[in-house]
């Protein structure tokens, strides 16, 4: 069994709708959980981004 390099991956039960999951097997074939996971690491990268800025003021807007 290959070895994954990266970080710790956790097996979860994940509900998708049936076409979405037809679409990313014509588009991407029997790799498209992989592209799932990019999708959700990407999108809870950039969630964590937002949420460590601080907080916006009318008194920023200035500053730009």
């Amino acid at each position: 069994m290959p070895t994954n390099a990266g970080p710790p991956l956790r097996k979860v039960t994940l509900n998708l709708y049936d076409d979405d999951v037809t679409r990313m097997e014509q588009v991407y074939g029997f790799g498209w959980s992989t592209v799932v996971r990019e999708l959700v690491h990407d999108h809870t990268f950039r969630m964590h981004e937002i949420i460590k800025r601080p907080p916006r003021t009318l008194g920023d807007l200035g500053n730009e």
